[in-house]
């Protein structure tokens, strides 16, 4: 299994996006590339620009994924680690949600000037 740094080296940028290709996403979810290239096929609509692209590399074409195409393979692929990963993915979406939300909340009680000005030191 590939720690978050080796992960990190594994991606490139592309478009202004870090990517990961096919093989690279097979070792984070330990199944075979095959398997990852036959999901995609399957389910093509999952995958709308700006979660995947086809890249010419090395004298092949190869498919690379955004970090949300990232995430839409952590829930297709039936494997422990994916499983493991997508609710990785979710849990750390809710904690940002959640604080994106008391951030939105105090933003809005300070323009409605409800805070007192020693609560703001």
């Amino acid at each position: 299994m590939k720690s978050d740094f080796e992960l990190e080296s594994a991606m490139f940028t592309l478009k202004a996006q870090r990517v990961l290709s096919v093989e690279e996403a097979a070792k984070v979810f330990e199944v075979e590339p095959e398997e990852i290239t036959s999901l995609v096929e399957q389910y093509k609509d999952r995958f709308p620009q700006g979660y995947a692209y086809k890249v010419k590399r090395e004298e092949k074409e190869d498919m690379v994924f955004t970090e949300k195409g990232m995430y839409m393979l952590s829930a297709l692929v039936k494997s422990p680690k994916a499983k493991e990963k997508c609710i990785d993915m979710v849990e750390s979406y809710k904690v940002l949600m959640d604080f994106a939300d008391e951030m939105f909340n105090a933003l809005e009680h300070a323009r409605n000037g409800e805070f007192k000005e020693e609560e703001l030191k």
